[in-house]
């Protein structure tokens, strides 16, 4: 396709099925037939394929269907005005697709819809491979993954119950990420990296692992990975590292475009959590929820320098309903090293602290937020937020619907009080609003059950807004209390 080439697949001596890859610009485009070695075309197609001009789309580096790792959801809000198309297209581990695979459904605006690949008739059971979202309209995008061990024979923890969430990462993307935190064997937790190659041609993905820390990697591998093709690599003694391997990851490919999610899981506790990888990092990183000891949580946020040079990173704690700013010793990092605050052994920090935190630095970082509860196994994470708006995205919030519940936590990063109204957008069109005033430099909690006027069995979207355009973060945290195990996730909202 205008001398790119295409995955092809042949069905009859009439038939061949070649992949377009997304992404592409809208337009016409012409076909070219060849017989490979000999590169002469046997006949040309002029003007065979047109590119709607889909301006949005989001990319999935991992979705499964009744797999032993479990099962996704993938749910989209419409972020414009209008009613909204979305997309959905499928992929293998070896980016092989199938037409019966793809799905499509319409969002009204400001509302979100939810393609479940548990139900999905046609992806095979067992299936696992990568997705990418794709309309017309402004889009958000936040994938659920669940590993219920009693359905699964194979579950070395059968009667427990893991849940994660992430964003999925929005194009166009970066030749380069970083994965803050990541789990060789550490107190028993192994991370899974999953690398989407987005573009249309196969590629060279380049994974290195530095220890906490260190500025020098312990191992770089090298993944060849075909178009929309995925590569699982589990971060274990597998890759030459020690067994209680603790750090983060870079991956770049010369080619651009990496999409990835990072999942670390305890095989003996049924503990599950997961991000995005960073694209860029920021001076500034935000973070809306941190606990120290407090309902049986405790925090850790691991902080990497994705800069060329030192920089000095500087961390400002804000306490529930307390205006007074808890701030932490400066610590200097060098070049890929990372740093762990974990806030029970931070002393400037009070016992019970709930609230949130700002990291700053003379250079970009990136930050990635770990909540654990030992006494429950169960843990969630979420990444650093660097740039507040007036408005947040939330596309996935629950009340009593099947056992889950969210909660909203907003942290008011700006200099003035601000009242911050949260929409909850059902699925008929029609809006229900909390409200609630929100300090300078501090955060508060909308917790879905406690919505008198939201319905139960809520499934839906929400937005945050600001009252004085005062910049504002959010995190939504889901929660299960009717399941046995990590029933526990995270996700940070998007700003726009």
């Amino acid at each position: 396709m205008n001398g790119r080439p295409l995955q092809t697949t042949f069905v009859s001596p009439t038939t061949l099925l070649a992949i377009v890859p997304p992404g592409l610009p809208a337009g016409s485009y012409d076909l070219q037939i060849v017989n490979p070695p000999n590169p002469a075309p046997i006949t040309g197609l002029p003007r065979a394929v047109t590119v709607s001009n889909l301006s949005s789309e989001a990319f999935v580096p991992y979705v499964s269907r009744k797999s032993p790792s479990g099962t996704t959801g993938i749910q989209v809000q419409n972020l414009s005005r209008t009613s909204a198309a979305i997309y959905v297209s499928y992929y293998d581990r070896e980016g092989n697709t199938d037409g019966s695979w793809a799905q499509t459904n319409i969002a009204a605006p400001g509302t979100s819809i939810t393609f479940f690949q548990g139900s999905h008739p046609s992806l095979p059971a067992g299936f696992e491979g990568s997705a990418v979202v794709q309309s017309a309209q402004p889009i958000e995008v936040v994938v659920n993954r669940i590993v219920d061990g009693s359905s699964d024979p194979t579950s070395p923890t059968p009667s427990l119950y893991s849940a994660s969430s992430f964003r999925a990462p929005p194009g166009p993307l970066s030749a380069e990420v970083t994965a803050p935190l990541v789990f060789g064997g550490f107190n028993g937790y192994a991370t899974t990296i999953s690398i989407l190659n987005s573009s249309a041609q196969t590629a060279p993905y380049f994974l290195s692992l530095y220890p906490t820390g260190s500025t020098v990697a312990t191992t770089t591998v090298q993944l060849t990975i075909p178009p929309l093709g995925v590569r699982r690599v589990r971060v274990t003694t597998d890759l030459g590292l020690t067994s209680d391997f603790i750090g983060a990851a870079v991956i770049r490919s010369p080619g651009g475009g990496v999409a990835a999610v990072v999942d670390t899981y305890h095989s003996l506790t049924g503990v599950l959590f997961s991000y995005t990888p960073i694209a860029f990092g920021n001076p500034v990183q935000h973070a809306p929820l941190l606990f120290k000891n407090a309902a049986k949580w405790a925090s850790a946020a691991q902080v990497v320098n994705t800069s060329g040079g030192d920089v000095t990173v500087n961390a400002t704690l804000h306490q529930l309903g307390d205006p007074r700013p808890y701030v932490l010793k400066p610590t200097m990092l060098h070049p890929n090293e990372s740093f762990t605050y974990y806030l029970p052994s931070v002393s400037e920090v009070p016992e019970g602290f709930i609230g949130a935190g700002t990291f700053t630095a003379n250079g970009p970082i990136s930050v990635v937020i770990l909540h654990v509860n030992a006494e429950k196994a169960a843990a969630s994470s979420y990444t650093g937020i660097p740039n507040a708006t007036a408005n947040v995205s939330l596309p996935l919030l629950f009340k009593a619907a099947d056992g889950w519940d969210t909660g909203v936590q907003v942290y008011n990063v700006g200099g003035q009080d601000t009242v911050a109204t949260l929409a909850y957008l059902l699925p008929d069109g029609s809006t229900i609003t909390d409200v609630a005033t929100v300090p300078a430099a501090n955060s508060v909690t909308f917790y879905q059950p406690s919505s008198s006027a939201l319905p139960g069995s809520f499934v839906g979207a929400g937005t945050v807004t600001s009252s004085n355009n005062q910049p504002i973060v959010a995190v939504v945290n889901m929660v299960n209390s009717s399941r046995l195990g990590d029933a526990a996730s995270a996700y940070e909202g998007r700003n726009f």
